[in-house]
């Protein structure tokens, strides 16, 4: 039987300090056959240029391919498009910042042909990196996702629960079997890894393969301190907003799987309640979020050795806790009500 032709995928938007490096390490995979889809989003900066230079003197067994969107597309739109370009059998995800490890395909593709072609998706360890290459901290191996016998739990990703995308592979399937991600969505971290538990295993590869970098152009970047309350309160809105649309949109995979998977009914009821229950919480915690009186918490700076007023102290026990507390109440109703 011949190798499987895999794609790997790289997406880049204003990438110019990195792109050089991260397009070498996708070149310079050992396993063939690869196709590699680069696919800009009309950065505004040298990115394009960068890849051009480096796909001009390419002299190697992979086929590149070049993409440059003629108008900024978005993330998820740049995502569908390229996707829907590939060819391979699995496709392997490769940021535009990020650097693979050179055996990082072959890896993967020893794993999937050792499972029998029937895992649909692997993410591996990384290192993580700052812009300037240094290492930040010690091998990561997949941060706290619930794992048994090396196989994510279903519930998890069900739940809303994320992979992170720059780590991870996933079979053509994946993306042909359910259709374009919803372009609404910041990311498709959490949406492609439960399409995948909905057709198989999605599976840890412990050994890090990619150093992954983190830097203040991250699609994900973590704020670590926020300038006032209102900020922080925005972005538990963002996350919220964000969370019941990638719930929705597996209630909509559910719905496909029981077309393409009848006989898998009890496994596909046991996901749809976990994810509608967690919809219901969050729906109501996005609409406390979201109600007039609770715009504006009061503002506060904070800084080193600065003491927090009273309301701010209140605002920022309310965001943290009510949340929570209508989640609780609400799973707790539901429990009750199937008694």
């Amino acid at each position: 039987m011949s190798a499987p032709l895999v794609t790997i995928l790289m997406l880049t938007y204003k990438s110019e300090s990195y792109v050089r490096e991260a397009l070498q390490s996708a070149l310079a995979q050992t396993y063939s056959p690869i196709e590699i889809l680069v696919s800009d989003d009309t950065s505004p900066d040298d990115t394009w240029k960068v890849l051009t230079e480096e796909s001009e003197v390419y002299d190697g067994p992979h086929q590149l391919s070049l993409h440059r969107n003629e108008t900024n597309l978005g993330p998820m739109a740049n995502y569908n498009a390229s996707v829907a370009r590939a060819k391979g059998e699995l496709i392997v995800e490769c940021h535009g910042d990020d650097i693979s490890d050179p055996r990082r395909v072959e890896k993967i593709v020893d794993a999937w042909l050792a499972s029998g072609r029937t895992t649909t998706c692997f993410f591996s360890g990384f290192e993580p990196i700052d812009g300037d290459g240094n290492r930040i901290e010690a091998h990561a191996p997949c941060f706290s996702i619930p794992l048994r016998k090396g196989i994510v739990a279903t519930q998890y990703l069900a739940e809303g629960g994320a992979v992170i995308a720059a780590v991870s592979a996933y079979t053509r399937r994946v993306s042909s079997d359910f259709g374009p991600v919803e372009e609404a969505l910041f990311a498709w971290d959490r949406v492609v890894p439960f399409r995948a538990a909905l057709l198989g295993d999605v599976v840890h590869i412990a050994e890090p393969l990619v150093f992954y970098r983190r830097h203040t152009g991250n699609m994900s970047v973590q704020v670590d301190e926020y300038p006032d309350t209102q900020s922080f309160v925005d972005d538990y809105r963002f996350e919220y907003r964000d969370l019941c649309l990638t719930l929705r949109s597996h209630l909509r995979d559910i719905a496909r799987a029981r077309e393409l998977m009848p006989d898998r009914a009890d496994f596909l009821d046991d996901l749809e309640h976990i994810a509608g229950s967690r919809l219901q919480a969050r729906e109501a915690a996005t609409d406390f979020l979201a109600a007039p009186w609770y715009r504006r918490p009061g503002k506060f700076v904070t800084l080193p050795g600065r003491h927090l007023s009273g309301r701010a102290i209140l605002s920022l026990l309310l965001v943290v806790t009510v949340p929570w507390v209508l989640y609780t109440f609400r799973q707790y109703s539901a429990r009750i009500r199937e008694r």
